[in-house]
């Protein structure tokens, strides 16, 4: 059987035989070398460029990493059902988030691969994450409400009360999530699929991507000009679909800047530090970036759990049937989310322009490039 090609769309990888509980790649459509530390694609997700690394190799290698990391999701099969439901909630957690690295660095190539496989890919990684998002939610809330219910003011015994039917949903969403044959599977089919094509793009010679800034230049610019667009939109006017709109951009600039601060050896390390001492530098302007990115979406984060939150409890009447209790704890909520978006302006505003961004990471590209 020969492994999709990346722009066909139209193949299935329903027939592939995939291993689901052990989380494993068919043979047939990524060999099991391509998994091992010797062909350099890791068990645990290694997301950064090597310093010796060619772009289309990283890309290739990352996002696999990424979606073998993903894979892990299964059956938890040791402990009391308590200990199997917080593991898979942990994988949960840790597959959600390997999809937005995923999808982070095809928006990184975005210009060669080309708009329709792009867009397939993107929207299949996208839906595979949201089958899991309700799930993710319910645990969010539930541990929100523990963190910051203690120092609101109000009455104890309506704050436990909240906690634990969001505690109790929360522990019934994860256990049916579990159980879930039909997402589980639909889930591994789905990644499997995708990391078969992406195996199946070259790393060298025709079609493969070039080791080159204009390569990832035109990704790098379009988020970079969203962040900064979406900022002063938000900044303008901060609903929760602006905010939200601007935390999703930064957070995919952020991993970008995390992968392309490329890992150096002991010897690079070493040289570096020298030269920025006789130069008198401080931090490396790409970690400095990739701080206030990382910053902005933690932020941004706890912002929109709030206001998901503040939905729950308003639409929910068992939650909190009493009005004036609602009342105060509405304004409560809202005034932590006011909090938490004045530092996040704080913080956007130091990003500067659209400019001044992709200069910054050009220059740590460039930079790079003349190590390997």
């Amino acid at each position: 059987m020969t492994p999709p090609r990346f722009g066909d769309l139209s193949r299935t990888s329903r027939s592939c035989g995939l291993e689901l509980r052990m989380g494993a790649f068919d043979d047939h459509t990524v060999p099991p070398e391509a998994l091992s530390w010797s062909s350099g694609i890791a068990t645990r997700p290694h997301f950064h460029i090597q310093s010796d690394e060619p772009l289309a190799l990283a890309v290739r290698r990352v996002i696999l990493e990424q979606v073998f990391h993903g894979l892990q999701i299964q059956h938890p099969g040791r402990g009391n059902s308590n200990d199997r439901d917080h593991g898979f909630d942990q994988s949960v957690h840790e597959l959600r988030k390997s999809i937005k690295r995923a999808r982070a660095v095809l928006r990184l190539v975005r210009s060669e691969i080309g708009e329709k496989r792009y867009r397939h890919e993107n929207t299949l990684l996208r839906d595979t994450a949201r089958m899991w998002g309700p799930t993710r939610d319910a645990v969010v809330l539930a541990k929100l409400a523990e963190k910051v219910f203690p120092e609101l003011e109000l009455d104890d015994h309506v704050k436990d009360d909240i906690v634990t039917t969001l505690r109790i949903r929360a522990e019934a969403s994860t256990r049916a999530a579990r159980l879930d044959e039909q997402r589980l599977t639909d889930t591994a089919v789905a990644l499997h699929g995708f990391a078969g094509r992406i195996y199946a793009v070259p790393t060298e010679g025709p079609g493969s991507i070039p080791d080159t800034w204009d390569s990832i230049e035109p990704g790098i610019s379009l988020l970079a000009r969203r962040v900064v667009r979406r900022r002063d939109k938000a900044v303008a006017k901060p609903t929760t679909e602006r905010l939200h709109a601007w935390r999703r951009s930064a957070k995919y600039l952020g991993y970008l800047t995390s992968l392309l601060h490329v890992e150096p050896s002991d010897s690079d390390i070493a040289r570096a530090r020298s030269q920025s001492a006789r130069n008198g530098h401080g931090e490396d302007p790409l970690l400095e970036l990739h701080e206030l990115l990382s910053q902005l979406g933690s932020l941004l984060g706890d912002d929109h759990d709030l206001a998901v939150l503040i939905e729950t409890l308003g639409r929910d009447p068992l939650l909190l049937p009493d009005s004036v209790n609602a009342a105060h704890l509405f304004w409560e909520l809202t005034q932590l989310r006011r909090e938490l978006q004045a530092k996040a302006f704080e913080v956007g505003e130091k990003l500067g322009d659209t400019k001044s961004i992709v200069a910054t990471i050009s220059a740590a590209w460039r930079g790079d490039q003349s190590v390997k």
